[in-house]
């Protein structure tokens, strides 16, 4: 299964508990953000494929860890965008 055909599947479970919409906003988000650093650095955007190495690096690159401004993003940001791409 694709990252996005995870993230589709999980976002229908989170409707269906009557999640916020800014709940379901900032996961769609943050999995979309690992899925589109997934295909640029070549990875099979499996979700088996994907190892604890493979979330390091992408919670240590520049997509992850900057804001849309060039600054450094918040350590509450960050830890959020940990939450929600967790194995």
């Amino acid at each position: 299964m694709t990252i996005e055909e995870a993230l589709e599947r999980f976002l229908t479970q989170l409707r269906a508990d009557g999640r916020s919409r800014h709940t379901l906003g900032r996961y769609e988000r943050h999995v979309r953000l690992l899925s589109a650093w997934a295909r640029d650095v070549r990875h099979t955007g499996v979700v088996g494929d994907l190892s604890h190495e493979d979330l390091a690096r992408f919670l240590a690159s520049p997509e992850a860890s900057t804001s849309a401004h060039g600054g450094a993003k918040r350590q509450t940001s960050v830890n959020a965008l940990r939450t929600s791409v967790r194995l």
